[in-house]
């Protein structure tokens, strides 16, 4: 048939109206015939279930092996990546302040991935959750910070 490739691998016995593994265009192998036999096709161990498996599975390698190396042939090499991890420098408070004018007068903006995630976190409805982000907002410095921005009472 046009398209289909059989193969029958030296080390399986010859096949008799069947190929070990037959494959066409696309990703789909088919296999026939793998059982328990050594090259000659004598059935090896009989009445031994698990050996005859084994042996099985082994022959079914061995059928596939040309398919797994044509498919491995066709796929680009990866190149691994390269991961770089660099510490954050001793003086990076993790957040930063913007001042910004608006039409509404100043806003004082923190902008950082934790204040962020605190304040996502935060039940605005519980008096507790809201003084424990202020006391983690106050540890992490950021009233000093907008205290040092022109930050006074009152402002946003």
């Amino acid at each position: 048939m046009p398209g289909i490739s059989h193969f029958n691998p030296p080390e399986l016995p010859a096949p008799r109206g069947f190929s070990h593994a037959s494959s066409g265009s696309g990703e789909v192998v088919f296999v026939a015939g793998q059982v328990g036999s050594d090259v000659s096709g004598t059935i090896l161990h009989p009445g031994d279930v698990a050996a005859q498996f084994g042996l099985a599975i082994r022959n079914l390698g061995f059928a596939l092996a040309r398919h797994v190396a044509a498919a491995r042939a066709e796929v680009a090499e990866a190149v691994p990546q390269r991961i770089v991890l660099r510490p954050r420098a001793v003086d990076d408070s993790g957040f930063t302040i913007r001042r910004e004018e608006t039409p509404d007068g100043v806003v004082y903006r923190v902008v950082g991935e934790r204040p962020t995630r605190w304040i996502r976190q935060t039940d605005f409805s519980n008096d507790e959750a809201v003084g424990y982000l202020a006391d983690r907002l106050g540890r992490l410095g950021v009233e000093q910070a907008l205290v040092k921005a022109g930050a006074v009472s009152g402002d946003t």
